[in-house]
């Protein structure tokens, strides 16, 4: 697996219409491409993340193949603290953060699909 800091920003390196790739390894299916006020070509990345939604993954993930905080933090260089405060909202999360947690996961869950469990 490849870890991805966002602490240095994000630099977009390939434009998909439903995918693009962020520092040329990052994959997200949440992109949309538009115009803004000005009318040049726009592209807004994370949009659509909830906590809702990645705590929905978190815990199938959980459930069906034993993952845990630990090594999902461990996993995208966050403390097990921060994963337990975004997904308790006792946190607001940035975007880059919920970005990254759900890249993680999209991730975890395919490991566990191709392999069974990992």
């Amino acid at each position: 697996m490849v870890l991805v800091s966002f602490t240095t920003g994000v630099r977009l390196t390939g434009i998909k219409t439903c995918r693009s790739k962020i520092m040329g390894i990052l994959q997200t299916e949440d992109v949309e491409v538009g115009q803004n006020l000005l009318g040049k070509k726009m592209i807004w990345i994370g949009e659509k993340i909830t906590v809702a939604g990645l705590l929905d993954k978190y815990s199938y993930l959980k459930e069906e193949y034993g993952l845990n905080a630990l090594r999902l933090a461990y996993s995208v260089g966050m403390s097990e603290t921060t994963i337990s405060r975004v997904f308790n909202k006792r946190h607001k999360a940035t975007r880059p953060t919920l970005i990254t947690l759900d890249y993680a996961l999209n991730e975890w869950a395919k490991a566990f699909e191709e392999e069974g469990t990992v």
